[in-house]
């Protein structure tokens, strides 16, 4: 819809504005699929450290006793 979109750009909304320039960017959809990837991985980075922290320290007491 946007992509055909010959008129005065100032016109349309902030929204639209934004999506029309953000169809300039080269691979925008893959970047943004990267984007999300990193935001997504570091939450679950933080919700598992604990659990991994865990484990080591319990191999860690667990080499102790051998």
């Amino acid at each position: 819809m946007l992509k055909n979109y010959n008129g005065n750009k100032e016109m349309l909304g902030k929204c639209e504005q934004f999506f029309l320039e953000l169809m300039k960017v080269p691979r925008v959809e893959s970047k943004l699929r990267v984007f999300a990837f990193r935001i997504a991985f570091s939450t679950q980075v933080r919700c598992l450290r604990p659990s991994v922290n865990l484990l080591g320290l319990s191999h860690f007491l667990h080499n102790l006793q051998l």
